[in-house]
């Protein structure tokens, strides 16, 4: 399977830093969200991204090897706090999609620790592939709010998991076939708090290449308010052998 990939952050029109990473591999893309305030959350996701890039570089992808790279992701960022006070309590989201072969066929490996998500567009019809790892999607769960409430609850930033905790967070994981025409969006909080799930399936569907999509999307977060940081990637499987990069960098911290 052959993959189209484009990929893009950009600050918002409120935060003064941008404090997203993401990379974009050979078998392996992730987007991870900071927190901990300026320079803090803009390590803590440098790290997390550092620790994907060097998952990339060692070979085939699985199953155990998400669950060790995340326990690498929290142990790193854990390590660094330790020597430097002033970045105590700094933590990141994870959300990303490996490749893995499985039964002679690619399948998407979807992982993520926080409120970053991964979407998959199969068929024309769009589904979120992981669960937000936060308060408000635990009273969605027990049925307290609907989605449309948790947009705008006020506890809607407050997540259960994150890395950068003593223990390490269980990682949402799935695996699901990879068909030719799939597109994967991998993204921040900044890009879902902003723009509803109808509107990235209007936009998904009626664009040519991902990085259309990219900066479309990035546009209309921005035309929403753009009050966090914003970072996606799409991952296009085309059929074609071979891995075709697209990167459009807007600020920030890409990888």
């Amino acid at each position: 399977m052959g993959f189209q990939v484009a990929a893009a952050t950009d600050k918002g029109l409120i935060r003064k830093n941008n404090e997203d990473s993401y990379v974009v591999g050979k078998r392996i893309w992730a987007v991870a969200d900071g927190m901990g305030g300026q320079a803090a959350g803009g390590t803590a996701s440098r790290i997390a991204a550092q620790c994907v890039q060097a998952c990339d570089r060692s070979g085939e992808i699985d199953q155990r090897q998400i669950f060790a790279l995340v326990d690498q992701m929290n142990s790193a960022i854990l390590a660094y706090s330790a020597k430097h006070p002033k970045t105590l309590g700094m933590g990141s989201t994870v959300a990303g999609v490996a490749v893995m072969r499985l039964g002679g066929q690619d399948h998407w490996l979807i992982f993520n620790v926080g409120d970053s998500r991964v979407y998959r567009l199969t068929d024309g019809i769009l589904h979120l592939e992981t669960t937000d790892h936060s308060e408000v999607q635990e009273l969605v769960n027990r049925g307290e709010i609907n989605r449309t409430q948790a947009r705008t609850h006020p506890n809607r930033n407050i997540l259960t998991r994150c890395l950068g905790t003593p223990q390490t967070p269980a990682v949402g994981m799935r695996v699901v076939p990879c068909q030719a025409g799939d597109w994967i969006l991998i993204c921040s909080d900044g890009l879902t708090s902003e723009v509803e799930d109808d509107k990235i399936e209007t936009v998904l569907r009626s664009v040519a290449t991902p990085e259309q999509a990219v900066n479309q999307l990035i546009q209309a977060a921005l035309e929403k308010g753009g009050r966090d940081n914003i970072s996606i990637i799409i991952v296009g499987a085309d059929g074609q052998e071979g891995l075709m990069e697209d990167t459009v960098p807007v600020g920030g911290s890409g990888s």
